[in-house]
């Protein structure tokens, strides 16, 4: 029986999932459309807060993954606006009034660390927006 009600869902999932469209695609956006189509098919509270958890949580894991950068950490504390300009530009604009941050071993040490780290939170900063 447990078998049967399994394939029963699997079933009715995946003649949904064609039908699935989502507002924003998230990391694993296939993931994410199983989970849109699963709501339905179970039609329980759980279910139907499922997608809404899995991107929320998407979001707070991108938060803790910057959190160890010391560069994303001065980008949301400082910048407010678009920033136009070079990248050492930036780093000297983000560079803190003490040299603490600037002496910390995870500093970039130049521009071309900015431009490399950048491209590494990047994904996680528009995450953040």
């Amino acid at each position: 029986m447990i078998l049967g009600a399994l394939l029963d869902l699997v079933s009715d999932v995946m003649a949904r999932l064609p039908a699935v469209r989502l507002e924003r695609k998230p990391r694993m956006a296939d993931f994410a459309r199983i989970i849109a189509a699963v709501a339905p098919a179970l039609d329980t509270e759980e279910s139907r807060a499922a997608l809404a958890r899995y991107i929320g949580r998407s979001v707070d894991l991108a938060a803790e993954g910057l959190s160890g950068s010391p560069l994303a950490v001065r980008i949301q504390e400082c910048i407010t606006s678009a920033f136009h300009g070079t990248s050492a530009e930036l780093r000297k604009q983000l560079a803190p009034a003490d040299d603490s941050a600037r002496l910390a071993k995870d500093w970039p040490k130049d521009g071309r660390a900015v431009t490399t780290e950048l491209h590494r939170i990047a994904p996680a900063l528009r995450k953040l927006g």
